[in-house]
């Protein structure tokens, strides 16, 4: 009887270990999941063991005293006196039975206490993260790997030179202790705090009613959506608790990502989807504009674009619409890649307007081939401003090497591009800036060392872009470019409700209507880019990342006859956008073309994607004056670039205006 019941009950603490081990594997990691199996194996062999001894002598009460004596084991409290004084009796027991129960007395305690010990990081981080959320902005990340590391490190050191020395809050969430070591010793050196991945849920509740920032940034961008479509239908409901103290960043390229915070239908929680190829292109043109192409003279911009992946598409955009300068200029842009055939008809179904209205042209070519010099001695005389992104940093920074020498050797073209090379790696990156600065000491201004280059200094640097940690830096979150279009996005929104009759918006709430919809966010970004373009028409060397001479520039924009040509080129600008977006012209054949129906979002349809001159019959039939965003958009340009923030802007352009309310 006792051997039957023995057996029931080892069957029956096996199956609530695997029952425990099975649940625990969700919510720790498989180092800590094994600690406990270990501890509770222990116990159930002890528990066969005391069975065995007891029922030797004892039968009676032999399944109490080894249920008893197994528990008592993990808790450090083992009564030995007792259990050896049963192991002594005068009975015949195996002496290897006796010593295996004394090892595993000692091993039990010792597997539960390290499991314990296994909590105690999870128990210090929570303390700490519920202490310094007072005090410190929180920054939550979706998931510890390189790119997100980087940030948070960025994130962190800016924090603390702003905040005398404060640091920011970092929190990593879906850790594996085990298959991210190499990235949690430089975690734990900055002091971030780690929890598991089902830990993440718990710390958003307990950031609720502080401020906080949480990045989507798994290498998965299906989970990047997943998690932030989740959050947004959780707060969604609640949104105006989390008013101005969540912000959201979701890191995916893919197409339907633009459209979660508009399918959701939430304006309190703002969210801002990075998409890492426009933005490797956005910041690109913001610190060489594409109007370097023509430093040297000209009115004729002829950009080369070696690699039509993700980032050269995205480069592809950005020249047709930064190229707009009016009709004094002509723009060329020429594609190299091997597969430039099929990638070029993708790319012309999705955007059908561009093809037939700008000067674009995609040529398969195998770099560094025969027929790839060949080629550019067709074009080199028409080329001034030349992007290397072939996805290889390697393969990149050969074909720019060897595009530098090919145009020293043509030193009797007129232009002497500027090069930039797309080099991911730091190390890469830096060969490159090395390579600069060997330039600079060997090739000194008016030194005839170089018998190619004559008496000119050398202009066929090399510029690097796309690189990672330049990527994955504090500028995603705190950058002028986004300071720029958010003004310009208040600028609009003030003409918007003059044209709607709602004077009475508020700051706040043309603040939300910025992160309503990524389509506002994107042009005006490409409204901030242009301003050098603008600048340049107007006879003005314009850079975004170096000071600023306000007061000229008021003088320049007060001139009525630059006003109203830079408003023509806005205008030409936002066709050229659109068109890029995969918009195509509303024809005068629709039906019901109206004030209130004047585009169709779906189709990406709009009767305004006409020339400037053709507008004003556009605007009679609509009955909306369309022109007027662009001459405000123009007029406000030295606020636009000076003001910190759109409250600021608020104040200096209604100072003495009362006709928009500012909600206290």
């Amino acid at each position: 009887m006792i051997d039957k019941i023995w057996f029931i009950l080892t069957l029956i603490i096996i199956a609530l270990t695997v029952t425990l081990i099975m649940i625990l594997r969700r919510k720790h990691s498989k180092f800590y999941t094994r600690l406990f199996s270990l501890g509770v194996g222990l116990v159930m062999v002890d528990i066969v063991i005391l069975l065995k001894i007891s029922t030797i002598k004892n039968s009676d009460i032999s399944i109490l005293i080894s249920l008893l004596y197994a528990i008592q084991m993990p808790l450090l409290n083992t009564p030995y006196k007792d259990i050896l004084e049963v192991i002594n009796l005068e009975v015949e027991t195996d002496l290897l039975l006796k010593n295996s129960f004394i090892v595993m007395s000692f091993l039990t305690p010792f597997a539960w206490a390290s499991f314990v010990a296994s909590l105690f990081p999870i128990v210090v981080n929570g303390i700490y993260f519920h202490f310094y959320k007072f005090f410190r902005p929180i920054y939550l990340f979706s998931e510890l790997n390189e790119n997100s590391l980087m940030l948070a490190e960025d994130l962190s050191r800016n924090n603390a030179n702003a905040n005398h020395g404060r640091k920011c809050l970092c929190v990593f969430c879906n850790v594996n202790r085990h298959d991210d070591a190499k990235f949690i010793e430089r975690a734990e050196e900055s002091k971030f705090i780690l929890f598991a991945k089902q830990m993440e849920r718990i710390i958003r509740h307990f950031s609720k009613g502080y401020k906080w920032i949480y990045f989507a940034i798994s290498s998965n961008q299906d989970e990047n959506l997943d998690v932030v479509k989740e959050i947004l239908l959780t707060y969604s409901a609640k949104e105006k608790d989390f008013k101005r103290k969540l912000h959201l960043y979701l890191f995916s390229e893919q197409k339907d990502a633009p459209l979660v915070s508009s399918s959701i239908n939430t304006k309190h929680i703002p969210l801002t989807v990075i998409n890492k190829s426009r933005y490797i292109a956005n910041d690109l043109f913001f610190r060489h504009p594409l109007v370097e192409a023509l430093k040297y003279g000209g009115k004729n911009i002829g950009v080369l674009i070696i690699g039509a992946g993700k980032i050269g598409i995205e480069l592809v955009k950005n020249c047709i619409w930064l190229g707009q300068l009016g009709k004094d200029y002509t723009l060329k842009v020429v594609v190299f890649d091997r597969d430039a055939d099929a990638i070029s008809e993708r790319f012309f179904i999705e955007h059908p307007e561009v093809q037939k209205n700008y000067n674009l042209t995609f040529k398969q070519i195998t770099m560094l081939s025969n027929n790839f010099e060949a080629e550019l001695n067709k074009i080199y005389e028409d080329i001034n401003y030349i992007c290397i992104c072939l996805g290889n940093d390697d393969l990149n920074i050969r074909v720019a090497l060897f595009m530098r020498r090919f145009f020293m050797k043509k030193n009797s073209s007129p232009n002497r591009p500027f090069i930039a090379v797309e080099t991911k790696n730091d190390i890469k990156a830096a060969s490159v800036l090395e390579l600069n600065e060997w330039d600079k000491k060997n090739n000194p201004t008016g030194k005839k060392e170089n018998k190619l280059l004559e008496n000119k200094a050398l202009d066929y640097h090399l510029h690097s872009f796309a690189r990672n940690a330049s990527v994955f830096s504090k500028n995603l979150v705190f950058n002028d470019l986004e300071r720029l279009a958010r003004n310009i996005h208040f600028v609009y929104e003030i003409e918007r409700a003059q044209t709607l009759d709602e004077s009475n918006r508020s700051t706040e709430i043309i603040e939300e209507t910025y992160y309503m919809s990524n389509q506002s966010i994107n042009s005006a970004r490409s409204r901030a880019l242009h301003i050098a373009s603008k600048m340049f028409v107007v006879g003005e060397k314009f850079y975004f990342n170096r000071d600023i001479d306000i007061e000229k520039i008021e003088k320049l924009f007060s001139k009525e006859s630059y006003i109203k040509k830079l408003a023509c080129i806005e205008h030409e600008r936002w066709v050229a956008y659109m068109r890029c977006e995969g918009w195509t012209l509303l024809p005068d054949s629709a039906d019901n073309i109206s004030k209130e129906i004047y585009r169709k979002l779906r189709e990406k349809q709009h009767y305004c994607l006409r020339p400037c001159e053709k507008m004003e019959v556009a605007e009679k039939k609509i009955g909306i004056e369309f022109k007027r965003y662009d001459f405000a958009i123009v007029r406000d340009t030295p606020k636009i670039l000076s003001c910190a923030s759109i409250e600021e802007f608020y104040a200096l352009k209604f100072k003495n205006i009362g006709r928009i309310r500012k909600e206290k």
